[in-house]
């Protein structure tokens, strides 16, 4: 059987590999030490895929959010206030104050903090990889207004206009918390990424098609620094 999926069409199986990227500053967190070194780490890794991609002519999706793509900033300070408890995630119903340790320089000065360096090399690669919107401050659109959830969706595509010179059509919900799909249908999105406990393998979910995942957290640990 043969698919056809945006006017690209596949007949046998198709693996479609993709990652989230986002910079430690897209949360709440407050511990500038820990955020640093997690992002020296992300840096490590997204080296390490542009090296896999190249090696094994291998395309990859990534999801990246508004701030991750990068190359500098006068600083963000986003206040948001969450209307459901996650207890997963540790959310509870309040303000959060995002972007709280984002150091408003560039890639250069903070590299742990800005990636937009690195996601060019995989656009220039021409290995054909896919850059997609993970929200701009991976704040978790489940828990959250339509009308955050606007705000952040218009400064995620900004961020991909000014970036790449187009919108994306692809979408990946921070945190895998996945709603608001009404409101991706209003900005474009065509198809978006939910958790890998949902049934079906692809369903419609309000005019977008969502694609069911196998989810893997990949570590970094000291080994991989050498």
């Amino acid at each position: 059987m043969e698919v056809c999926v945006f006017n690209r069409r596949f007949d046998q199986p198709v693996v479609l590999i993709s990652f989230d990227v986002e910079s430690p500053v897209d949360s709440y967190g407050n511990d500038f030490t820990k955020a640093k070194i997690a992002g020296g780490k992300n840096r490590i890794g997204l080296k390490k895929l542009i090296d896999l991609s190249e090696r094994y002519e291998t395309p990859f999706t990534l999801f990246c959010t508004g701030h991750a793509l990068l190359k500098e900033c006068k600083g963000h300070n986003l206040h948001v206030n969450i209307h459901r408890w996650n207890l997963k995630y540790g959310f509870h119903v309040g303000n959060y104050s995002w972007h709280y340790l984002d150091p408003a320089s560039d890639c250069t000065q903070y590299p742990e903090f800005y990636y937009g360096d690195l996601i060019e090399r995989f656009i220039k690669s021409n290995i054909g990889h896919e850059i997609a919107s993970h929200s701009f401050s991976h704040i978790p659109y489940a828990l959250v207004d339509d009308n955050t959830v606007s705000k952040d969706l218009s400064r995620s595509f900004e961020a991909f206009e000014t970036f790449l010179f187009e919108k994306p059509f692809s979408f990946s919900f921070p945190y895998n918390l996945a709603g608001k799909y009404h409101l991706l249908s209003k900005f474009g999105i065509k198809i978006c990424r939910i958790g890998h406990e949902i049934t079906n393998l692809i369903t419609l979910r309000g005019g977008i098609v969502a694609v069911r995942t196998h989810i893997t957290d990949f570590a970094l640990n000291d080994s991989l620094n050498s």
